[in-house]
This record gives C-alpha cells, structure tokens and sequence, in this order.
C-alpha cells in the first residue's frame, strides 16, 4: 500500500446538477484537517464539550459532526434518524445529554427557536449555522430566546472542505443578512468581475476561493472540474481557484456580504439545489412537454419549490402522480411543494422561458370543503392555515399538497405539541396529512367527544390544570383559542353540561351543579392547588364551585370571572323569551346573530354558513342547548353567593356599555381579597373571539406563572 498524503482524497458528497446528473465533489485530507484544526483554534472544544451529530451523512457538517469531537477527546451524542428536523425532540435532548455544540441551519434554526422548550438550552456553548444565507432578524430572534450563547454563522461550499469562512454573531448585525465574514487559515477569498479582475468594496462580483481548503474537483468529471476550478490569476503556477456561483461583496470593514446566486442553483433548507435537475426529472415523465421550477419565498425565511408543467400533446397531469414519480428519483427536498399546470409556458420575444411570467401558484383545496367537527379539530385547522400561510383548510386537506414541505412540518408538529400536548412525528404527518387523519390517530392520546361533560382541551402538561366553566348554552368550546396563550406545561379542560348527547336531569341549583362538577375535577386534579375560570354565567359557577373546594379544604390561588357577574337581587327577571334564549345562545358561540328571528333550525343554518365545528352540531344538540340555557337562567337568578376567602381576577367588557350593565362592585361582598380588574376592549359576546382570548390569555399565562413559582416556593395561598 502507498503512504497516505494530505492531497489523498478523504470524502465524497454528491451534489445536485444542472444537467439532471448529481455530481460528486471530491475533499482531501489535508483540506478538511485545515478545516478542523482551524475550528479548534477558534472555538477552543474541550473534553467536557459534548458534540450532537444530527446532520445526515450526504451533507458536509456531518464531516466536522463526526470527527471534531473524535480528536479532541469530546463526546459525540448522535441524534436518532430524521431527529434533526423535530424541533421539540432536539430541545429535549439538548437537555438530556447536556449538549454544548450544535449545527443549524437557518431555516432549521427558526423552528428550533419557534419551539418553547429551546430557552432552556442555555447550556450550549456554541452554535454553528451554515448552509443558506442568514437572515438578521432570525439572529435578533437568538439573542432574544438564547441571549448569552454564542452564535457563528460560516460559509463554504461543498467543492471545498466544508466551511472557507466565519462571522462571529453579536447581535449588531444591520441590513438584511449576516455576513459570512473574513476566510478561515490559509485559505483566501476574492470578489472578482468578469474578466477575473477585484472589484472595489461595496461594488457585487462572483465569489471565489482559493488555498488548502479546496476539493480536488468532480469525481470522473473532467470537463465540470476544469470549468469550476480555473488557473489561479493570483497564485502560483498550477494553483486553482473555485467559481462558486456566488454574489458577494467586501465590506468596509473587511468582511464579505452574500448576495445570492448568479445561475439557477438555489438553497433549500440547507440544501444547495440545481434547478434544471428537478426540470429534467419532470420532463422525463411522458405526460410532460415543458417544464419549469422557480424557488419562491412567499413568507419570510420559507424557501419553496414550485413546479410548472405543460402536458404533451392532449393528455392531462396529475400533479400528485407526478410528485410520486419525482419522488423516486430525488431526494425530498428537491421535489417541489407546490405544481402548477398549464397550457404551455409563457415564453418572452425571443422565444424562451419567461421565468418572470409565471404565475404564483394557487393552492387548491380540497373539493368538498368539510368544517372542522371538535373543538381539538377546529384547533388544528388554524394550526395548519398558520404554517401554510393560506385563509382556511378543511379537515380533508393534504397538508402537502397545500404547500407543506418537511421544514414546514417541523413547524406544524412543534405548534400541535406547544398548543395541544400532543406529540406526533413527521413520518405520522407523512403518512397522514389531512386533520381528519390526525385527529383519528391522536383519539389515544385525547378523549375526542365534544359533548361530553368534561372537554380536554389539552389534557397533558406538568402543571396544575385551568379548569373553564361553559358559559348560558352548556358547552365549553369557546376556550379553545385560549391554548394558543396558555403556556404548554398547564393542561386545559372544559367543564360542559350534561344531557346534550342523551336526556339526562337538570340540576335544580347552581349550587349542585358547581358540586357535580366539582366532582369531575377532583377525578381529574384529586388535590388542589386548582384554577378555576368561566365566562358569563361560567363566572358563577367557577365561583360557585371554588367555594365548594374550599369548604373541603382545598386551595383556590386563582378564581378567574370573563365578565360574569352575580345576578341582582333587588329586581324580578322575567324569564326570557325564545327569541332572547336562542340569541344568548348564538352570542355564547361567539357569533353574531344579527337581527332576524330565530328558532333551532334557522340557528343550525346559521352555524352551518359559518364553518366553524359548531357547524356539525344536530337539531337535538340545539333543542338540549335550549334547554339547558333555559335552566342556567332560571338557576342563575335564584343563586346568592356565598363568600370566596381570596382575589377575583375580573375581566370586564369594556365596548359598547349603556350604563345597564353589572358592574364589579356586585362581587364586592362575597370576596374577602381583592377584586383585580383587566378591561378588555369588546362586547361581552365577544370575550372568546381571537383578540379578545389573546389578551386574556396573555395575562392568564402570567398568572399561572406566578402562582406556579409561589407553589414550588412553598408560599401557597390558602
């Protein structure tokens, strides 16, 4: 065998080409040693230092992932497979195993820091990002999440031994991206024109590299090499610079600035793309004439692929097949999110793809529009409309075939945990893209009967419950747009009336209602601390029920009314009319029911036009509301409240007031603490609409917070 050298090649990686035909770029020994003793120099790993290995194999991070550590006598943690785009399993184990280095790439980074448990990882040492350009408000974002950490963002590409240069993150950064910053040890960087000549700071020009960190070219590809690594104008005889393909500037201060691409290569989540590659994969289906794919960024820091296609001859796409087929040759994230078929595609005067007059893609929904049937579907509805940047989406739409791709899942299953503590993985969301698919697999993990008398909202977390009381009408749906500010750690119920999915007797007192639902919390929480709240009539009855806890003994540090207030003694309410029942009900689903007449069946058409999941409620679900608003009525006129040792948290109603209304001096005789006020700027119908429950929630969530630290200081109120 001969000696190893340093010019003895050390790895392979292939990557995309413009011709259809992947190409493989050769890394020598000596290069990617340059590479590592320069890291070690500048980033001073120790044995202590734990390193994640979470970068697939094909990407060139892995290099230094797996061998940074090796050499240094550092642990190497390696992350399970498809870890790396989890952002909630990558916080976890960043804790577990008590990680101090670990690579992002930006998009990547984005969702790690969007996931709650990430402002725990104030362990990490370092944070390396590379693979796409860097956008400045994601570094403020770090700062704000993981402030303390130190955060580099390196530049490099494949053809050289991983990374060529590096930008020490201060959180001073101006402009629209962090710069890829100054060369690492012995290797140079130039700006050049076309005639290979430096262009002056500030002035755009291709970037190119030279030195010990670069490749030694494409494996059994002569002519590529010979046109990617070209006679070094300012080195020695036989030296080589690399083309990258790259816009770039100097900086006055000696730093140099990415400014994009000048060909049709394009990043993707990391991935260096040849566009013409993804084109030839489609033009050799037989179904397709012409093809074209474009990478667009309609939301901030979402790089996607469209596709465009023209059918040959007569025939028809079908964009789904076509997908399937892309994706049995490409890697995922070169297979397009979106397709878009047309007649032909647009051409310009002298004949060619006129890339400019593609037309931004329309994202279809499914055929049949089919409203949300729960509470927790409604729920994840929102959720998928949030990561896809689209209006609404019904329960049978493919989250992918709206646009999802596997960074935007990531996205989708950090909020379905944040928001529902559910956990699910991304091959779950492959499998089954649609909320009526997710909702059927998540029946284990949540008891999915609306109608019951106890609703989980989100029955998991560590923390003590929020209970919520329903308000006239008897269901508890209202609250769910609550999950979206309540933090995580505290599982959230609803508390419902019985007799809407079969007849069952009325309570004849709020009192024994409060004790029947008392009951149901206790098989929940059996020991306080407990929290309770209610909207409207669901304001007496958590009041009525926080008394009951105490008279057993229980603490009740938080007691929260949405604008309810006890009924006045000192006049006769008439029983309400139909009307005035069917439209207390209609405003306690947070709708308006305007001024028209009503009775049960006009109501269900009412909320079936509105598309919410009280739409899939039957006739017999609205005569029982009736009936049990007809009840709460009755029972709450008759209720004289007892006394509350502690504070009331009231929020009040503060639009549209006529000087009739109940005022919070009514609460003043039953509680012995303090009534704390929160004015929320709505009608009192409109308490549970978006903006109103995120006021709400936001100041809940510093509540739980405060009682939470209270508890574990063992300072509990009693």
């Amino acid at each position: 065998t001969r000696p190893l050298k340093l010019q003895h090649p050390a790895y392979l990686i292939y990557t995309s080409g413009s011709t259809g035909r992947p190409k493989g770029a050769l890394n020598t020994h000596g290069a990617i040693v340059n590479r590592l003793l320069w890291m070690q120099s500048e980033y001073g790993l120790r044995p202590d230092d734990r390193i994640l290995q979470k970068t697939p194999f094909g990407f060139d991070v892995s290099v230094w992932e797996f061998f940074w550590s090796l050499i240094e006598g550092a642990t190497l943690v390696v992350a399970a497979p498809g870890g790396h785009q989890d952002p909630h399993y990558l916080a976890t184990l960043i804790q577990e195993q008590q990680i101090t280095t670990i690579h992002f790439v930006p998009s990547m980074l984005r969702a790690f820091l969007d996931e709650p448990l990430s402002a725990q990882c104030k362990g990490l040492r370092r944070v390396i990002c590379s693979g796409e350009a860097f956008p400045v408000e994601l570094e403020a974002q770090f700062q704000a999440v993981l402030g303390g950490v130190p955060l580099c963002n390196l530049y490099g590409p494949t053809e050289a031994a991983v990374d060529v240069s590096y930008w020490e993150c201060r959180g001073t950064t101006a402009g629209g991206a962090v710069p890829i910053g100054r060369p690492i040890w012995n290797t140079s960087l130039y700006v050049l024109d076309g005639r290979l000549q430096p262009v002056p700071a500030g002035v755009p020009g291709e970037l190119y590299i030279a030195g010990a960190g670069l490749g030694r070219g494409y494996l059994k590809r002569p002519g590529l090499t010979a046109e990617r690594f070209v006679a070094d104008p300012f080195g020695r005889s036989g030296d080589r610079i690399y083309r990258t393909g790259d816009l770039a500037r100097w900086r006055a201060d000696g730093a140099i600035e990415f400014l994009g691409r000048t060909d049709f290569q394009v990043k993707v989540r990391g991935f260096r793309v040849e566009l013409g590659e993804i084109e030839a994969a489609l033009l050799r289906h037989p179904d397709v004439a012409q093809a074209a794919v474009v990478a667009r960024e309609d939301q901030p820091g979402d790089t996607r692929l469209v596709g465009y296609v023209a059918p040959a001859g007569r025939g028809t796409i079908n964009p789904a097949a076509l997908l399937r087929h892309l994706g049995q040759t490409l890697p995922d994230y070169m297979v397009p999110a979106i397709l878009v078929t047309m007649e032909t595609l647009p051409l310009n005067p002298n004949g060619k793809l006129d890339r400019k007059a593609l037309p931004a893609p329309n994202v279809a929904a499914a055929a049949e529009w089919r409203a949300p049937r729960t509470p927790q579907e409604e729920i994840l509805c929102s959720l998928f409309a949030e990561v896809l940047g689209v209006s609404r989406v019904s329960i049978d739409d493919s989250f992918f075939e709206l646009g999802g791709h596997s960074l935007l899942a990531t996205r989708l299953i950090s909020r379905i945990h944040c928001i529902l503590g559910v956990e699910i993985s991304i091959r779950t969301l492959f499998e089954i893209p649609t909320v009526a698919g997710l909702t059927e697999r998540m029946s284990g993990c949540l008891d999915l009967d609306p109608l019951q008398v106890t609703l989980p909202l989100r029955p998991h977390g560590n923390r003590a419950p929020l209970f919520c009381m329903h308000p006239l009408g008897g269901l508890s749906w209202c609250y769910a747009g609550l999950l979206q500010h309540v933090p995580a750690e505290y599982p959230v119920y609803g508390l419902q009336a019985r007799g809407m999915n079969a007849p069952a007797p009325l309570p004849a007192t709020l009192e024994d209602m409060a004790i029947d639902y008392v009951a149901e919390i206790r098989r929940i929480q059996p020991t306080g601390p407990y929290y309770l709240l209610g909207w409207s009539l669901g304001g007496l009855i958590a009041f009525a029920a926080a008394c009951h806890l105490q008279q057993e003994g229980e603490a009740v540090p938080l007691l929260v009314s949405l604008d309810g207030y006890p009924y006045p003694q000192d006049k006769f309410l008439a029983f309400p009319e139909v009307q005035e029942i069917l439209r207390g009900l209609v405003k306690d689903l947070g709708r308006d029911p305007g001024e028209d007449p009503l009775d049960v069946s006009t109501v269900l058409e009412f909320l079936r036009r509105d598309g919410a999941a009280l739409s899939t409620l039957q006739e017999h679900h609205l005569r029982a509301m009736y009936e049990v608003a007809r009840n709460n009525h009755l029972l709450a006129s008759r209720f004289i409240p007892g006394q509350f040792i502690g504070d009331l948290l009231l929020f009040t109603a503060t639009a549209d007031r006529t000087g009739e209304e109940p005022v919070p001096e009514a609460w003043m005789p039953h509680v012995t603490g303090q009534i704390r006020i929160r004015e929320i700027p709505c009608r009192h119908q409109l308490m549970t609409e978006p903006p109103s429950l995120a006021r709400i929630g936001r100041a809940l969530a510093i509540e739980l917070e405060q009682h939470s630290e209270r508890i574990q200081r063992n300072d509990q109120p009693v």
